[in-house]
């Protein structure tokens, strides 16, 4: 059994990471999802879905075996952690999201919003060793 997810931050299409990640998984298309892009304090890219904004993101076919890892690469487990996974549907396709927890949701102004919604953009422009170096 295979499930759809989309992945918006370290874990698009063009990141190292994800040729290591999601070696199993199958590109699909990209997408946008309405809502905006945060920036942890971590460094991190967390998804807020909502009414304004647009988030670039990818859409991959991922099979059951590889769910765990994803979950635990997200440390949606730690209560420390902004992260959950939710089921979302566009255009009649349901796919998981690793989006912000709603408890979260009261520290977003301590955050830096990613206007462009687009991960790849923000980190070849605002990081000199970024995930795409060698």
């Amino acid at each position: 059994m295979k499930d759809l997810f989309f992945f918006y931050g370290t874990l698009r299409l063009g990141c190292p990471i994800s040729t290591v990640v999601l070696k199993n998984a199958k590109y699909i298309t990209t997408i946008t999802l309405q809502g905006k892009l945060y920036l942890t304090k971590d460094k991190y890219p967390l998804f807020v879905p909502g009414k304004e904004g647009l988030v670039i993101g990818d859409i991959f076919e991922v099979p059951a075996s590889l769910i765990d890892q994803l979950d635990e690469y997200e440390e949606i487990n730690s209560p420390h952690s902004p992260y959950e996974r939710v089921k979302f549907n566009k255009n009649n396709i349901t796919f998981w999201v690793y989006a912000a927890k709603k408890e979260f949701s009261k520290k977003l102004n301590e955050l830096k919003v990613i206007p462009s919604g687009d991960w790849l953009n923000y980190i070849k422009q605002h990081r000199k060793n970024s995930l795409f170096s060698a």
